[in-house]
């Protein structure tokens, strides 16, 4: 990440007073929008502003799994990404890349069981 550990600790730590005191003097967000920083594992990615994304795109349940017209999965076929994205009414502008990484490791899980189970023998 390239911040000093201290430097991230006293930001974290901030963060966190910020969210118990439900009150952000830094950014102005609503408390409904904060949640304290408080159980590893962590992940860090840089973002960068930018002005690029897709619309729309295949429904899919929970599981990733792309349905079909009439709400049916179809198999061995998964949505990750902005492909179907919850907020394809709104132009995120980078700030779904937590929907593309849940759906692209939810997705992949998923395929990878499908194909567990397709290689098992039957009984």
């Amino acid at each position: 990440m390239g911040v000093p550990g201290p430097k991230l600790r006293t930001t974290v730590e901030a963060w966190n007073a910020a969210v118990a005191a439900g009150r952000d003097t830094a950014f102005g967000r609503l408390p409904e929008t904060m949640a304290p920083i408080s159980e590893p594992p962590f992940y860090f990615g840089r973002v960068r502003p930018i002005v690029i994304n897709t619309q729309g795109g295949p429904c899919h349940d929970v599981r990733q799994r792309v349905l079909d017209p009439f709400g049916a999965p179809i198999p061995g076929l998964y949505a990750a990404g902005e492909l179907g994205s919850l907020f394809g009414h709104i132009y995120m502008s980078g700030g779904n890349l937590a929907e593309c990484v849940v759906g692209g490791r939810t997705a992949g899980r998923q395929a990878a069981e499908a194909r567990s189970r397709a290689l098992q023998p039957e009984a």
